[in-house]
């Protein structure tokens, strides 16, 4: 009971002097609007990992009818892994369609996605290592066509729906940074390597910035501090099932 009472007399003490020099007392919510007005008006949606057509419906339904009902984005960042490309993996496959098949039910899933969205807010794609096996097919087996081949934002055809298309690596490559707005950077996850239990703490540590990303299938939060600047990272979980056949015992979220 003492300490409680000596600091409220000495909040009392530094109240009343406030008021003797003439400094204005104002209440919490007028200090967080006074801090709230110096921030960007950003608000951004980060969806991960959905591994179209092999998505969760019971993720994506809630991200339609709560996130999107609620909250009124400025952005939606595609996190990279949005389609799965299951047919061209070097894993042992599942063929129960064609690829062809596969690639045109999940434009279907992506476009419905999309539509949800006001025509104001802008749409992100992040490119994830899935996405990268369409690259990777035409380099490993018919590299006399890499010249040709149109690129991944074009198969998708990402910008005949407004779709900002972003290779995070190549924008590494020619020596500039991966997207952010403002001073938070948004990843895949493949971009750098770092794994294990602490993977939002392992990124932290190489990247030193404000990141968000995906890839691991895990949520995380971990905030470091650089001297006197504080910054964070978030590991974001994936829209995709949480006990897939390849790892029915993942700890996926």
């Amino acid at each position: 009971m003492n300490w409680y009472a000596d600091q409220e007399r000495e909040h009392g003490s530094q109240r009343r002097a406030c008021l003797a020099n003439g400094i204005p007392r104002t209440t919490w919510q007028e200090r967080k609007a006074k801090v709230e007005a110096t921030l960007p008006k950003w608000v951004v949606g980060f969806l991960p990992d959905c591994h179209f057509p092999y998505h969760d419906a019971r993720v994506l339904d809630t991200f339609v009818n709560f996130i999107l009902q609620r909250y009124r984005l400025t952005h939606l960042v595609w996190g990279g892994d949005t389609y799965d490309f299951h047919h061209i993996s070097r894993y042992v496959k599942r063929l129960i369609s064609t690829f062809t098949d596969e690639v045109t039910k999940a434009k279907e899933y992506h476009r419905f996605f999309s539509e949800a969205l006001a025509p104001s807010q802008r749409e992100v794609f992040i490119l994830g290592n899935h996405e990268e096996r369409l690259i990777k097919l035409v380099q490993d087996r018919a590299p006399e066509l890499e010249e040709m081949f149109p690129g991944v934002a074009e198969v998708l055809e990402l910008e005949r729906h407004g779709i900002e298309y972003v290779d995070n690596k190549a924008l590494l490559q020619d020596g500039g940074e991966p997207f952010s707005l403002g001073n938070q950077y948004y990843l895949h996850g493949h971009e750098f390597a770092g794994a294990g239990k602490m993977v939002a703490k392992t990124k932290s540590e190489k990247i030193h910035r404000n990141i968000m990303f995906g890839h691991h299938h895990v949520s995380q939060a971990v905030i470091d501090r650089d001297l006197n600047k504080m910054r964070g990272s978030w590991s974001v979980g994936c829209s995709c099932p949480f006990a897939p056949s390849y790892n029915p015992s993942a700890k996926h979220n």
